[in-house]
C-alpha cells in the first residue's frame, strides 16, 4: 500500500483540484452498522479531544484511524476499509447542519446517498423511511443518537457544535492507505475484494505503529519552543531501533515468527501497552491496534503530555536496549532464547529478573529451564523419557533443543551461537534414529529419548525409514549444501557420542550408541545447569 500519511476532514471538502472527495462503498461491503455505543464513544472522544490546547501545548490532531481507498478511473475513490466512521462523520455534519463535504455512494443501496443527504433537512420524511432497509434504519439510529447525545449536554448545542465541527474540519484526521495500482492478472473488482477480504481477516495489519506514531508527534504533546528540535530526535530515534530490528537473528531470537505485525516495531508497543493498560483489558488484546488504544487513551487522559511522552518513548528505548543487551551477552542469549522458543513471553522473563543481580538472574533462568517437562526428569531417569501423546512429543522436542543449545554452549566457544532465526523458520520433527520398523514393514516404533532427535520436516520426511547408513549418507550431502543441521542431530549420524567405534559400525544404530548418546546428553546438560561453561567463558576472557 501506499500512504500520504494522514487526510484531515477539511481535505476531504477541498480535494486534490478544489473539488470534493467522491467515495464509493462496494458491494462486497455489509452496509453501515455502527450502533449506539460506537457513535457515543466517537463524540465523547471529540469532546474531550476539544481541550487540545491546554498547557501551552500548540493545536493537536485527532486520528481517526484508516482509511483504505483505491482510486476509481472516474476520480472518485472506492473505501475498502473505514466505511463507518466516513459515514458516522458525513452523518454528524447533517446533524450540525453542515455540509459533509464529500460524498458518499454505496453499490447495494444507490438511494442511501440520498437517505444520507437528506438527514437534518427533511426529518419528517426520513423518519417515515428509515425502516425501508437496513442502510436507513443505522443511518436513522446514529442521526436519532447523535442528537440526543447533544441535548443532554451541558454545553450549549450550538456553541458546542461549532466548537467540533472546527476540530472535525482541521483537526479530525484519517491515516491515509491509497492501495496501488492493480498489477495483479485480475479484474479491480476481484482485485479489491481480494485486499478487503485481508484486511478484515487480520491478514493486513491496521498498521498500528503508524497509529501510535501519529499519537507520540501529536503538536499538543510538545512545547512551542521544543517542538521541532524534539520531533526530529524522536524520528531519529525511532528510525534507529526500526532499523535494528530488521537483523532478522536479533529479532527472531526474542520473537516467533508465526507472530505477524505489519512493522516489527509493534512488538516492542505491545509489550509497554500490557505494561501500561490501566483497564487491564485482555480481551482486546488479540485487537490489532490494542497498543495504540492504550497509548492513545493514556494522552488524552494525561494533563502533561509532553512529560508522560518522554516517559514512553524512555520505556520503548530501554525495552529495546534490555533486548539487544540479552542478544549480545552470552550468559543471557542461550538461556533466554531457549525459554522464549519454548514458550516463555518478555513479560515473564522481565518480571523474573526484575530488581536481581546478574548471578541471581541467570540462577532463576535457569530454573525456569530445569522446571521444563522432561528436563529434570532426564538427568535423573533418562530412560523414563518415551513420549506417547502429542504433548510429549513437544516437550521431547523441547528437550532436544535445549541438548542442542547446551552442546554449543558447553564447548565456551563464543563464536558458536545457536540459529534461533534459522529454527524458527523452519517445521521440525522428532526423527527416529533407528527405523520405526523392519524392512517388512513390521515392528513397533522405539520412542524413547535413546532412538530421537531433531530434524527438520522437509529432510525427515524426504528419507523416509531409510536405514541408519542411507540417512547418514542423505544428511551430511544436505549438510555440504548448506542446510542447517542441528550439532547434535549430525553428531547423532557422524557417531561422536560412540567411543572405540569399530569398523563397520557406521551402518546401524545399536544399542551401544544408544547408550553412549544419552550419558553423554546427560554429562552436557548436566554441565550446562551447573554453569561449568560460565566458568570457561571467564577463563578464556582473562
Amino acid at each position: 500500500m501506499e500512504t500520504s500519511w494522514k487526510k484531515t476532514v477539511g481535505d476531504l471538502r477541498k480535494g486534490d483540484n478544489g473539488k470534493p472527495y467522491r467515495f464509493y462503498v462496494p458491494a462486497y461491503q455489509r452496509g453501515y452498522r455502527w450502533g449506539k455505543q460506537q457513535v457515543e464513544d466517537l463524540l465523547r472522544d471529540l469532546i474531550e479531544f476539544k481541550d487540545a490546547k491546554e498547557n501551552g501545548a500548540v493545536e493537536g490532531q485527532y486520528c481517526l484511524q484508516p482509511l483504505i481507498v483505491k482510486k476509481r478511473n472516474d476520480g472518485s475513490y472506492t473505501v475498502v476499509d473505514g466505511q463507518q466512521r466516513l459515514t458516522t462523520i458525513a452523518i454528524f455534519r447533517q446533524v450540525s447542519k453542515s455540509e459533509s463535504g464529500f460524498s458518499i455512494e454505496y453499490e447495494t443501496r444507490e438511494k442511501s446517498k440520498n437517505f444520507l443527504a437528506s438527514l437534518g433537512k427533511d426529518d419528517e420524511q426520513a423518519k417515515n423511511e428509515k425502516d425501508d432497509n437496513i442502510d436507513y434504519h443505522y443511518m436513522w439510529q446514529a442521526y436519532d443518537v447523535m442528537n440526543k447525545f447533544f441535548d443532554k449536554q451541558v454545553e450549549p448545542r450550538e456553541e458546542l457544535m461549532t466548537e467540533l465541527n472546527d476540530k472535525i474540519e482541521n483537526s479530525a484526521f484519517f491515516i491515509w492507505y491509497e492501495i496501488e495500482k492493480n498489477t495483479d492478472k485480475i479484474d479491480d473488482n476481484t482485485y479489491e475484494i481480494e485486499l478487503f477480504q485481508r484486511v478484515n481477516m487480520g491478514k493486513i495489519s491496521l498498521t498500528n505503529a503508524e497509529l501510535i506514531k501519529g499519537v507520540f508527534f501529536r503538536d499538543q504533546n510538545y512545547t512551542n519552543t521544543t517542538m521541532e528540535s524534539e520531533q526530529l530526535a524522536l524520528a531519529n530515534s525511532w528510525q534507529e531501533i526500526e532499523h535494528g530490528l530488521e537483523n532478522d537473528a536479533f529479532w527472531y531470537f526474542f520473537n516467533g515468527v508465526n507472530k505477524s505485525y505489519e512493522t516489527r516495531l509493534d512488538v516492542l508497543f505491545q509489550i509497554i501497552a500490557r505494561q501500561e493498560d490501566k483497564n487491564k483489558r485482555e480481551s482486546d488484546q488479540k485487537d490489532p491496534i490494542y497498543a495504540f488504544h492504550v497509548f492513545d487513551e493514556l494522552f488524552r487522559e494525561e494533563k502533561d503530555r509532553t512529560q508522560l511522552r518522554e516517559t514512553l518513548w524512555k520505556k520503548v528505548k530501554l525495552l529495546n536496549a534490555q533486548l539487544h543487551y540479552w542478544y549480545d551477552n552470552l550468559d543471557y542469549y542461550h538461556i533466554i532464547g531457549y525459554l522464549l522458543a519454548t514458550g516463555t513471553g518478555v513479560q515473564k522473563i522481565l518480571d523474573l529478573i526484575d530488581g536481581k543481580k546478574k548471578s541471581q538472574q541467570i540462577d532463576d533462568l535457569m530454573a525456569l529451564v530445569k522446571n521444563r517437562k522432561f528436563v529434570d526428569t532426564f538427568l535423573q531417569n533418562p530412560e523414563a523419557i518415551e513420549y506417547g501423546s502429542s504433548g510429549d512429543k513437544k516437550a521431547i522436542a523441547n528437550l532436544l533443543l535445549l541438548f542442542n543449545i547446551a552442546t554449543l554452549v558447553a564447548q565456551g566457544d563464543k563464536q558458536h551461537r545457536f540459529p534461533f532465526d534459522i529454527y524458527k523458520k523452519e517445521d521440525w520433527d522428532i526423527e527416529h534414529i533407528h527405523a520405526t520398523a523392519d524392512k517388512d514393514g513390521e515392528g513397533d516404533a522405539d520412542n524413547r529419548i535413546h532412538n530421537l532427535t531433531l530434524l527438520d520436516a522437509t529432510t525427515n520426511r524426504a528419507y523416509g525409514n531409510k536405514p541408519f547408513l542411507e540417512k547418514r549418507a542423505f544428511l551430511l550431502k544436505k549438510e555440504q549444501a548448506g542446510q542447517f543441521i542441528p550439532t547434535a542431530t549430525r553428531n547423532i549420524f557422524i557417531k561422536a557420542y560412540t567411543d572405540d567405534l569399530q569398523e563397520g559400525e557406521l551402518k546401524l544404530w545399536t544399542d551401544a550408541d544408544k547408550k553412549q548418546y544419552i550419558e553423554k546428553m546427560q554429562v552436557i546438560l548436566q554441565s550446562f545447569f551447573d554453569k561449568e561453561w560460565r566458568k570457561k567463558e571467564r577463563n578464556s576472557e582473562r
